[in-house]
């Protein structure tokens, strides 16, 4: 039987094993990519050439660490800051080494201790500091960032996970449905990084400064977030589309019902109410309330189920978008919650290039209609849900 140690030193070594058929090409990755369809993230880090900086929730993927270590071997500077105590982990990956680490949690630490001494950085996002002022029990770094040779970034609403990712090491059980853009655009990707830099210095400064002028107008930063996603919401002349986690800000829910009020065509698609389990009383009541005022506005809702294949696997809705009368979108890490909003650090961006456009309202209009999509009022009962209580939770 493998020791502790062994096991390890054998995780470390599959992980680096992980490859997809062919030679990545990410010179053809830009604008909006949907989670699973091809390794992007994977291929970006591994053209890495000399920087490869993180902003990240959780980082669990064994091909996202293969890529890290080789591209350590090429001497790239690695940076990472990293939400400490992610909701549900079991493992302190930035504490030390202990006896009692399963084999996961030790490798995770190993990559740490890897990156470290190839003269890279590794520190927890430091919450006194950079979460609005009195928000530091409430707040967590829930963006999900990478820039490569500081001149690529990619903004994603998942994480580095391999159910985010769907990646060819995921659990063959579930696959998300999760959206990534890649910024080429220099002014925009400087923008990322001027926040990155001041987030690594773990010290408060003026967010708002940080992503003067131009680029503020495209970029969406947490706490920053309720303003310019209701403005964007406004916009609408004809329609919007919507895909969350969850729809929880009393502010957002009721610019989207005013919207709709107003003769805007709105369609909502959402996770599951029996994701992980059937919905206490309290839940039940808050759905009835929320979707209750949906209905009466006329905004046309569908929750997303398991019976929902993505990637041919049983999907998650855990994409955060808005398309706004199909010429203009906005993709991001935010939830809808007033945490995600205004105390979180969360980053998105807004785009209307017509191919990622098209794209996009393609995937939401395929899940709104989807035979495995049901109303709320079968959601609340589990009506499609296989095995809702044996979900592993997600964040």
């Amino acid at each position: 039987m493998l020791n502790r140690t062994s096991l390890v030193v054998l995780l470390a070594f599959l992980s680096q094993s992980f490859v997809y058929g062919g030679e990545p090409s990410p010179e053809r990755y830009k604008g909006l990519q949907v989670n699973g369809e091809a390794p992007v993230l994977v291929d970006l880090l591994k053209q890495a050439n000399e920087t490869i900086d993180i902003e990240i929730y959780e980082m669990g993927d064994l091909e996202v660490r293969a890529a890290l270590r080789d591209a350590l071997m090429r001497k790239v500077r690695i940076r990472v800051v990293k939400e400490p105590k992610p909701i549900g982990a079991k493992c302190d990956e930035m504490s030390p080494p202990n006896e009692r680490d399963n084999a996961d949690c030790a490798d995770k630490k190993l990559l740490v201790d890897q990156i470290l001494k190839g003269g890279g950085t590794y520190v927890p996002f430091n919450k006194e500091q950079l979460c609005a002022e009195g928000t530091a029990k409430q707040c967590f770094e829930h963006g999900k960032l990478v820039i490569i040779d500081e001149k690529i970034a990619l903004v994603s609403s998942g994480n580095f996970n391999s159910s985010n990712l769907c990646t060819e090491s995921a659990d063959p059980s579930k696959c998300n449905r999760d959206y990534s853009y890649v910024i080429r655009r220099r002014r925009f990707v400087r923008a990322l990084l001027r926040v990155f830099e001041m987030d690594i210095l773990s010290t408060r400064y003026d967010l708002i400064e940080t992503l003067r002028p131009g680029p503020a107008k495209r970029i969406t930063v947490s706490p920053l977030s309720l303003q310019p996603l209701i403005d964007f919401i406004k916009s609408a002349k004809k329609s919007i589309r919507i895909e969350n986690q969850y729809l929880k800000d009393a502010d957002l829910n009721q610019a989207i019902i005013d919207q709709a009020k107003a003769g805007v065509h709105v369609e909502v698609s959402l996770a599951s109410l029996c994701a992980f389990s059937k919905p206490k009383a309290n839940d039940r009541k808050k759905a009835q309330e929320l979707f209750g005022a949906f209905d009466e506005a006329g905004i046309q809702v569908r929750m997303f189920t398991n019976s929902i294949k993505v990637e041919g696997r049983p999907g998650y809705m855990h994409a955060k978008a808005i398309v706004v009368d199909d010429r203009r979108a906005w993709m991001g890490s935010v939830n809808g919650s007033t945490n995600a909003l205004s105390r979180n650090r969360e980053f998105g961006f807004f785009f209307k290039d017509r191919k990622s456009v098209k794209k996009l309202v393609q995937t939401m209009d395929e899940d709104f209609r989807d035979p495995g999509a049901e109303t709320w009022q079968e959601s609340l009962e589990c009506l499609k849900d296989r095995k809702a209580s044996d979900l592993d939770q997600e964040e």
